[in-house]
């Protein structure tokens, strides 16, 4: 029976906990595309489009891929992707192959199942962060996840602008209830600051990143219930999976582990206990090992539907898993090439229900400011 199908056959609230056991890849480690202009948009992504503005006194940057099933008269969801400290916009769209998923499932079974999702289009955002010696210590572009303050780097404000102009400035028809975010490691816990900072963003997802404690210590406000995935490995030796310290160099965030996250996250969408499952599942089409085991702890919310999920990998590393031969793999572990995150993240997301208050959708010529159109 199809995984998504069975969810409607549980109780009570939407959470469900995975824990995989399956073959790993070990895969070189690469280095981030240089992502400074169109013309290495062009070399990296086809006909996708790089765009720049003002924000904050700095130039900022992102890339825009407009599917090619794109209808003007149909307002389509919108994914953010994340690039990790160090990485690129360029890299993310690279390693976590999101352009790809409706050529790659919308005709194919995946686990064995048609998914409708990959057969509508979505738009795909691919921003660059800031690269700052001053504020982060380094070259290398990193996000503002509560590192510093954000008088000094406003990346929630940032993405805010983009969306605005994604309405605006490039006149794309969005729906403002289906707003999403995926990131990786410091573009993982900007998706959680996006949910807990930002009112724009329906569901997010986490990869090789856990909650950092910022988000539930003493005097901080209580956490949103907004529906979250997180996919992480027991052997990432930069995001532990026990939590503590990150292993990034003179790091100063702490992280919750595995298991403290999920609890925290379940208990902000008012889940109860619920009971372990055990299944056989298939992988992606294409790889060689056909089953891994899991042990699932899941329910279903019947009044809003809202749930968070956790993938466990163990022995994963540090790495967007996935079908690419370029996954950058940091610090130990393996990255799992028979676990694609990009499309469990994009089925996740699917299955959660509408944002409540949309933003408006402006008429051409208005630009959205705050939440309301303005000329």
């Amino acid at each position: 029976m199809n995984r998504r199908i069975r969810i409607a056959s549980t109780v009570a609230l939407s959470t469900i906990l995975i824990l995989c056991f399956q073959n790993f890849t070990n895969i070189p480690s690469s280095t981030a595309p240089s992502c400074d202009s169109q013309a290495d948009v062009s070399t990296n992504l086809g006909t996708d489009q790089f765009y720049e503005f003002q924000h904050g006194g700095r130039n900022r940057s992102y890339i825009v891929h407009v599917p090619s099933g794109y209808v003007p008269s149909k307002p389509t969801d919108v994914v953010f992707a994340l690039h990790g400290g160090f990485g690129t916009a360029c890299q993310v769209r690279q390693d976590s192959l999101l352009n790809d998923l409706p050529e790659r499932y919308g005709n194919t079974s995946y686990p064995n199942k048609k998914y409708p999702f990959f057969n509508s289009p979505f738009i795909v955002v691919y921003p660059n962060g800031v690269a700052d010696i001053s504020i982060y210590g380094d070259g290398g572009q990193h996000w503002n996840s509560g590192r510093v303050s954000r008088a000094r780097v406003d990346d929630v404000d940032f993405v805010h602008k983009i969306l605005d102009r994604l309405g605006s400035a490039h006149r794309l028809n969005v729906n403002w209830q289906r707003i999403f975010a995926v990131g990786i490691s410091n573009g993982g816990t900007m998706a959680y600051t996006l949910a807990q900072k930002s009112t724009r963003f329906t569901a997010i997802a986490a990869i090789a990143a856990l909650l950092p404690t910022d988000f539930v210590d003493e005097g901080a406000p209580p956490l949103k219930a907004i529906p979250t995935m997180v996919i992480s490995g027991t052997g990432d030796g930069l995001m532990f999976w026990d939590g503590g310290l990150t292993g990034k160099p003179n790091s100063e965030t702490v992280v919750l582990s595995g298991e403290e996250t999920f609890a925290k996250l379940s208990a902000a969408i008012g889940s109860p206990p619920t009971q372990l499952k055990s299944y056989f599942d298939w992988l992606s089409p294409g790889i060689t090992q056909f089953d891994w085991y899991c042990q699932s702890q899941w329910g279903f919310h019947v009044r809003n539907k809202k749930r968070v999920e956790l993938i466990k990998i163990y022995g994963g590393g540090h790495c967007w898993p996935g079908p690419h031969a370029n996954a950058l793999v940091i610090s130990g572990g393996f990255c799992a090439q028979g676990l694609d995150a990009s499309a469990e993240a994009l089925v996740f997301f699917d299955n959660q229900p509408n944002l409540a208050t949309p933003i408006k959708n402006c008429k051409p010529g208005y630009k959205i400011v705050s939440g309301d159109c303005v000329n």
